[in-house]
């Protein structure tokens, strides 16, 4: 009896050991939650479950857990794990006003005289007008009678070249060249044209400058910074990092500063998270991405700006955007053909290969310069007063600025 006793107690064991019990690695503190550093808690966003689309394919076959495979959380760092900066931390979310109707700068970088499509949706004529370019935004004064359009830039806006509506339109109008500026963050849309016999060459400048003053305004909102591909020493929750740096985040009133990292696949699955800041110690907000998900990018002149399930993000430079959508490109190959769960080993390729890809980044201008949007007013914030607490994630979490 106390033979057969013992070797079923010793098949149990054996099963047991078989089918270890998941293990999850740590996570940090969510906005809303208790904080733990005497600090009042941020208002969460709602759960969001981003998608990626992909058109690679990979060899990798699906494989269960490896036996003796670490779990996320049992991930050795390297020796190198940055450090958090040393330089004066913000309080709360850093968030920008991009209202349409904002005061323009005072002196234009450009002005010019252009064709203005009038009312397209009624089937409207082109009027000449006055554009005058600013740092950020633009003023259309028409030239024929009318009210004078101003609008202000976000950085969720775009300026490409166009053409009619048809090829056979376009042969016939050479005369005639047009482009579009799209401030898709406000769903406002804008067509314009250049005529005469040098209106390819004066579309061209149009453009160029156009998505120049863009840029600035977008690189303005940037801090200095370096994208990372090593977990944050400290914050065991960063162990499958694969990529982070800082991206603009699109809401109903404005954009948000977020430090943003992409991990591994892990069970089917990958995380995408944004924090405050590169501290990551206040988490905004946490996706899962996996096979099902979409990617999305917007077409335009030195445009950064991309889409994850419908919520927009920018970031600092073209190169950088295409940085991101290729490692969650390699991600999502990797959970559509069920890629076995990464070991260190695993991590320390993906990374050096992301790093290899960083350092032929061309080097952005972090030379210090004043945003070109105002920071938001927060709820119950007298005006100049700095977000606090429930404050802080207010208007990204829906609230009114």
């Amino acid at each position: 009896g106390r033979g057969r006793g013992a070797r079923g107690a010793a098949r149990g064991s054996h099963a047991a050991a078989a089918k270890p019990r998941p293990r999850r690695w740590p996570t940090p503190p969510v906005a809303g939650a208790a904080p733990t550093d005497g600090r009042r808690g941020h208002v969460p966003l709602r759960e969001m479950n981003f998608s990626v689309q992909c058109h690679c394919s990979c060899n990798q076959s699906r494989e269960g857990a490896r036996e003796g495979e670490e779990g996320p959380g049992d991930l050795r760092y390297d020796v190198n794990v940055p450090r958090p900066p040393s330089r004066p931390r913000e309080r709360g979310l850093v968030s920008y006003n991009a209202d349409l109707e904002l005061p323009l700068s005072e002196e234009p970088l450009k002005c010019g005289e252009v064709w203005h499509l009038c009312c397209p949706e009624d089937g409207g004529s082109f009027r000449r007008a006055c554009l005058d370019l600013h740092s950020n935004g633009y003023r259309v004064r028409p030239l024929e009678g009318g009210a004078e359009l101003v609008l202000s830039w976000s950085p969720f806006s775009l300026v490409q070249a166009c053409r009619l509506h048809s090829v056979e339109a376009d042969e016939r109008m050479r005369w005639m060249r047009l482009f579009k500026v799209s401030i898709f963050h406000h769903g406002v849309t804008h067509f314009f044209a250049t005529r005469g016999e040098r209106a390819d060459a004066e579309r061209a400048r149009w453009v160029a400058d156009i998505s120049r003053s863009l840029r600035a305004l977008t690189q303005s909102l940037f801090p200095a910074y370096q994208l990372r591909s090593d977990p944050l020493l400290g914050a065991a929750w960063t162990a499958m990092r694969l990529l982070a740096g800082y991206v603009l985040l699109c809401d109903d009133r404005g954009v948000s500063l977020v430090y943003c990292e992409l991990h591994a696949h892990w069970d089917g699955e990958a995380q995408f998270a944004a924090y405050e800041d590169e501290y990551c110690d206040v988490q905004v907000v946490r996706l899962g991405v996996d096979m099902h998900t979409c990617v999305s990018e917007r077409v335009g002149i030195d445009c950064s700006c991309f889409s994850l399930g419908g919520h927009h993000f920018n970031a600092r430079t073209c190169a950088e955007k295409m940085l991101w959508l290729r490692v969650i490109s390699n991600v999502k190959v990797k959970l559509r053909h069920g890629a076995a769960n990464p070991t260190p080993t695993d991590l320390r390729h993906y990374r050096a290969s992301i790093a290899e890809y960083v350092r032929g980044l061309p080097c952005p201008d972090d030379t210090p310069c004043r945003p070109l949007l105002p920071r938001r007013l927060w709820c119950g914030a007298a005006p100049g007063e700095e977000p606090e607490g429930d404050a802080a994630a207010c208007a990204v979490a829906g609230g009114s600025a």
